[in-house]
């Protein structure tokens, strides 16, 4: 797992978009109602509009391996092993289907960066459930894909696919119909540029900037069914500074729609050095994706 603290400071600040929810997503609520609200009530009332709230979750029971897990190529979990350790967690999928129908999972097993092939103690499980209502804890859950259990001891790694059905309140395009990235020459410059414009805004706090870059980012909080209950404050008061990219590689996702800078453990390089009042020093991480929208010539952030 991550030594860095992660601050998804574009889930906070993804309520700044001054588009309308509903532009987007299916819903009930019209453009002329919405315009009289304020951005985050728009998006609230996006939310509230849906009759169901279904939330489609993988339950992970590991140990000693590290995992890569997707749905629609769009990474769920991804953690990195450096050594023996176990873990049982529930993930949502919601944040990779789009929109409702056949949504294809995947997943990739490896050993622990120590080791050569997967070791005999190692345990990987896991199952698909449906929780009916994500607003509702009842403990009430839909098998959606029984338990699989990893049969791999011994093996360099294990991957598992399957396809499952999904029936959502949303539908986004999002980057489904987006530049394929694996055939853009230049993309690295292009996300070397990309990063360079949002770092500097970053540093010079420019909220409002920061906002229009990142507005797409609220199909996040959409597909999760989370509601904010007013306007966020900003960024913290100490300066950031960008670290610089070592070691880092361009990753795609998505079906090569998304490109990010991340590094070998799957952690993405934007990340920034800040120094608190009590000259404690602490690195925020902006986890970021960027796709080339049809006939773009610069990457936007998207997710």
């Amino acid at each position: 797992m991550s030594k860095f603290n992660f601050i998804l400071v574009f889930v906070l600040l993804l309520y700044g978009c001054e588009i309308a929810a509903q532009k987007e997503t299916t819903g009930k609520i019209s453009h002329t109602e919405q315009q009289d609200k304020p951005y985050y009530q728009r998006i609230n009332d996006q939310i509230d509009s849906f009759t169901e709230r279904p939330l489609y979750c993988i339950k992970v029971k590991r140990a000693c391996v590290g995992c890569d897990i997707r749905v629609n190529d769009f990474p769920i979990i991804q953690q990195f092993e450096k050594r023996c350790s176990g873990t049982e967690m529930e993930f949502p999928l919601n944040p990779g289907i789009l929109s409702s129908g056949i949504q294809e999972l995947t997943i990739r097993i490896v050993p622990p960066s120590d080791q050569k092939c997967i070791p005999e103690n190692a345990v990987f499980e896991f199952e698909i459930n449906k929780m009916p209502d994500s607003w509702v804890y009842d403990g009430n859950r839909e098998i959606i894909l029984p338990t699989v259990k990893m049969d791999a001891q011994g093996l360099p790694s294990w991957e598992f696919k399957t396809k499952f059905k999904a029936e959502v309140p949303f539908s986004f395009v999002a980057w489904k119909e987006s530049q394929d990235l694996s055939k853009v020459k230049n993309l690295d410059k292009l996300l070397d540029d990309a990063y360079k414009k949002i770092a500097k805004i970053i540093e010079d706090k420019n909220i409002e900037e920061f906002v229009k870059i990142i507005s797409k980012t609220f199909e996040y909080n959409v597909m999760l069914y989370e509601r904010t209950e007013g306007k966020p404050n900003g960024f913290q008061e100490e300066p950031e500074k960008l670290l610089p990219m070592k070691n880092c590689k361009i990753a795609l996702y998505g079906n090569n729609r998304l490109a990010r800078y991340e590094d070998e453990e799957f952690e993405s390089c934007f990340k920034f050095e800040v120094f608190l009042k009590n000259n404690e020093k602490t690195v925020y991480e902006y986890p970021l994706y960027f796709h080339l929208p049809q006939g773009a010539s610069e990457l936007e952030v998207v997710r």
